[in-house]
């Protein structure tokens, strides 16, 4: 696959591979003891050089920017049946530079900064389709897999925990990233693993999820299912008496001044019937007078003084007619008054009365109005209430679709678990011998 490494600057000597084993080695002088390391004599550089040709990131301790400004390095490959090369530089890692790129592949390198070349995530791709047979898009996004950059990696590994364990080509690697990328290098099933990662994610999430929602500190699940429920059930009817009530209100434009005029009424109405009190209790008082206000008997001194045997004089017996008849005429003028002052009171409260029947029927016209319309105050406040009450349900039952959908991935992530299992079990029968011979290797 690789054929050489080269460098834009004289200093660097090339490497060139052949056909089956290449061994790369150190020198030694004479001069030279067991006891002097053949560290930093550029092994562990060169694989880093060809990592960083292949798509990897510049690893800062092997190829400093700042040491290398100018430097660009060249790796010839084959890709299939086609020789090309590929340059890329260490002070502007982002473009890679391939020569001979066939016009048919469905990536083509784009124009960046006046250079043709492509870019880390769309040459790793093209090298995991054509040196693996990994899916690509034209878009430039591979599917969920194993990529080329971790696949690679099994076949030129770097440092030494590479080396501590065959399946992992990183130390602290996933086991789940070794299932797939071994599955995929040995001919296995490699997309169960795959889905085994991304349902033990998805179940993790969820646990997550759970000890937050006991915990009651997660957004939008809002207490247990139950009282949810119940809650829901309660504001689901007071939304629905409130678009009734929206629907039936009548606003009345004069409706505050009718409002106003229905106080004045009763206020007047108030006057009127405390005056009739205080008027009945006068006519009361005068009639009551006016029965019992008689005038003395006529004859009564005369007797009187005849019984003592006393004569009085003519002069006396006028002078006493005069007196009686100074007291008939106040007792009739009394009379008289009381006889007015009965009438006139009487006259006043059975006006007031009718006063008081108008008015009343008056009101009575007002209330009705005031009874079937509304203010558009007093509209607006129930519009308001209404749609806190809208909003508080929303919530509600969006809660409750949290809690359901919680609930239904939990059992998904288990099902789904099982039917993986039992797939992953058809399919390493159905695949013994491939895994018999990986076994032997």
């Amino acid at each position: 696959m690789i054929r050489r490494i080269t460098a834009n600057q004289l200093s660097f000597r090339s490497v060139e591979f052949t056909k089956g084993f290449n061994v790369v080695l150190a020198d030694r002088t004479k001069e030279e003891t067991r006891k002097n390391s053949r560290n930093g004599l550029g092994k562990s550089t060169l694989i880093e050089i060809i990592h960083f040709c292949l798509g990897a990131n510049a690893d800062k301790e092997f190829l400093p920017r700042e040491h290398l400004p100018s430097w660009e390095f060249s790796l010839e490959l084959a890709v299939g049946s086609r020789q090309m090369t590929v340059t890329r530089g260490v002070e502007n890692p982002t473009n890679f530079l391939v020569t001979d790129v066939p016009s048919n592949w469905p990536i083509q390198p784009t124009v960046r900064r006046g250079v043709e070349a492509f870019i880390a995530k769309e040459w790793t791709l093209l090298l995991g389709h054509f040196l693996f047979g990994l899916p690509y898009d034209t878009d430039g996004s591979s599917l969920r897999g194993p990529s080329f950059r971790s696949l690679i990696s099994y076949f030129i590994r770097r440092r030494k925990d590479a080396y501590s364990i065959p399946f992992e080509s990183f130390r602290k690697q996933t086991a789940l990233d070794a299932q797939i990328n071994n599955a995929f290098l040995l001919g296995l099933a490699w997309e169960d693993a795959s889905e085994l990662l991304k349902i033990k994610e998805r179940s993790k999430d969820l646990e997550s999820i759970r000890i937050a929602i006991k915990a009651g500190i997660l957004d939008g699940f809002g207490g247990k299912l139950g009282d949810l429920e119940t809650r829901q059930v309660r504001l689901k009817d007071l939304v629905t008496k409130g678009q009734a009530d929206l629907e039936s209100f009548k606003v009345h434009p004069q409706y505050e001044q009718i409002q106003t005029d229905a106080n004045r009424l009763t206020g007047e109405i108030h006057l009127l019937v405390n005056a009739n009190t205080v008027d009945r209790e006068m006519l009361k008082l005068y009639e009551q007078n006016l029965s019992e206000e008689q005038p003395p008997p006529t004859d009564s001194l005369d007797r009187i003084y005849q019984e003592a045997g006393i004569s009085l004089p003519t002069t006396a017996l006028r002078r006493i007619e005069e007196v009686r008849h100074f007291h008939e005429t106040i007792i009739s003028n009394r009379h008289a008054f009381l006889a007015d002052e009965v009438e006139r009171i009487r006259s006043a409260i059975s006006n007031r009365e009718i006063l008081v029947r108008e008015k009343t029927e008056e009101r009575a016209a007002l209330m009705e109005i005031l009874k079937t319309h509304g203010a558009l105050e007093e509209y607006t406040r129930l519009q308001q209430r209404h749609l806190e009450m809208v909003n508080e349900l929303n919530a509600v039952t969006s809660m409750i679709e949290n809690h359901r959908a919680f609930e239904s991935g939990m059992s998904e992530v288990k099902i789904a678990q099982e039917r993986l299992h039992q797939k992953a079990r058809r399919d390493l029968d159905e695949r013994r011998a491939i895994r018999e011979r990986a076994i032997s290797l």
